[in-house]
């Protein structure tokens, strides 16, 4: 009965507002080419990178009630590493120019080119992440670090800013299914705060871990891990087979 109950709602939100947003997509795509001012450019640009974001939040609530009864998959896929984070700086880069802060990111030097992932979920908790740090960093910057532990066949990504922060004692509260904290009142933040929550199920679900860094001091960093791998023979049997 309430793997019925969590099929129907994961049908009703993938039709019902995965739909009007890919329609609203394909609009701008379609609008693009007959936009020719810059203006015009930047203004479909936010509207674009705004709903893939709404996409992507979507994706969560969905994800949410696959975990829940036993549906979640994993789909891994041989792809340029760095492309996936590259895509999203772009994504974000008006929001966070917008808000006066720098976007930076920087890739391990021993980062391998190509590696076997599932890039939806590297974009779908980075999403979270970034959005996260946009909310509470009002001033400096927000960067990226991505690293490869090639022994443990786990790729690494951190997000650090300079915003308020976070208490040690409230680590715990953060990953917790609407886990939201006094910074989020005190700075009038939105939010139902189901996004970390999915983030370290889906983490853990794809063989890695999300944690908050308390030994950072300027702001917040968070660091994730994800199961990635080198070539095929290394993939599980259960997984890439």
């Amino acid at each position: 009965m309430e793997n019925d109950f969590y099929e129907m709602i994961t049908a009703t939100v993938s039709h019902d507002m995965r739909t009007p947003i890919n329609a609203i997509m394909g609009l701008i795509q379609s609008l693009d080419q007959f936009v020719t001012q810059n203006i015009g450019k930047r203004l479909l640009g936010i509207v674009n990178n705004s709903s893939k974001i709404l996409l992507f939040l979507v994706n969560d609530i969905l994800d949410f009630f696959q975990l829940k009864n036993g549906k979640f998959k994993i789909k891994l896929e041989k792809i340029e590493i760095r492309k996936p984070v590259l895509e999203l700086i772009d994504m974000f880069l008006l929001v966070a120019k917008e808000k006066s802060i720098e976007l930076k990111y920087e890739f391990d030097e021993n980062l391998p080119k190509l590696l076997i992932v599932d890039q939806q979920r590297i974009k779908q908790i980075l999403i979270n992440l970034i959005s996260n740090s946009l909310k509470f960093t009002l001033q400096g910057q927000i960067k990226i670090f991505v690293r490869y532990d090639q022994s443990q066949k786990l790729i690494w990504i951190r997000v650090s800013d300079t915003g308020v922060g976070v208490k040690v004692e409230d680590e715990i509260k953060l990953f917790k299914l609407f886990g939201k904290l006094e910074s989020s009142q005190a700075l009038n933040t939105k939010g139902i705060g189901l996004g970390l929550n999915i983030c370290s199920k889906v983490v853990e679900a794809c063989g890695g871990n999300i944690h908050l860094d308390t030994g950072y001091k300027n702001g917040a960093s968070f660091e994730f891990s994800i199961l990635a791998y080198e070539n095929e023979d290394q993939l599980p049997k259960i997984i890439g087979r």
